[in-house]
């Protein structure tokens, strides 16, 4: 299970710039209006720790996937890569479309910061930090991805995903593929197709 250049959801994302988040993150996000960097207030989400880039800037961690990059993140050994952003929330990760232009900081990518920062992680194929805040009504639609099968996902347009609207989809996902709660090492150990 991976990502490659045919992919159904890939070939959605691509181009855009994407914020990832967990149903309580965008419930979060929602309720401040606002897409806000951890500085140590919030828990810790996607990949995101203590040695990460974007939390040592005290910047929100977007996934860039507007120009194809020199390593991009498609293909046969890149799926550890889009863990980090599609499937470590349980049962589903949000990935917000920020509209590009609503951003008025520069984007930071791992270029830029690998000598300033060489000790901290960080995704080089697409991860860029953004040293603002993003509000709310910059995102153009919500991706509500199965952190189980990136293959099962729903697209609602504009910033607003109910709560309806989440527990719909996620007892589709249950439909589709049984209970969502596999033991999530599982998901860390898959095959290649």
């Amino acid at each position: 299970m991976n990502i490659r250049s045919n992919d159904r959801l890939f070939n959605q994302l691509k181009g855009g710039i994407y914020h990832s988040t967990s149903i309580s993150g965008y419930c979060g996000i929602r309720a401040t209006g606002a897409i806000l960097p951890n500085r140590g207030l919030f828990p810790f989400s996607h990949s995101q720790t203590g040695h990460s880039c974007c939390y040592e800037l005290g910047a929100i961690s977007l996934l860039d996937l507007r120009i194809p990059s020199k390593r991009p993140l498609v293909g046969r050994g890149v799926w550890a890569n889009w863990i980090t952003f599609l499937s470590n929330h349980e049962p589903i990760t949000i990935l917000l479309d920020i509209d590009p232009s609503r951003l008025s900081e520069p984007l930071q990518d791992y270029d830029s910061l690998q000598d300033r920062l060489p000790d901290h992680t960080m995704v080089a194929e697409a991860e860029v930090c953004y040293a603002g805040s993003i509000p709310f009504d910059s995102v153009r639609r919500c991706f509500l991805v199965c952190a189980r099968r990136h293959t099962l996902f729903r697209i609602i347009p504009g910033n607003n995903v109910s709560d309806i609207q989440i527990s719909s989809t996620e007892a589709l996902f249950q439909k589709t593929l049984g209970p969502l709660s596999p033991p999530w090492s599982d998901v860390f150990n898959l095959r290649y197709e």
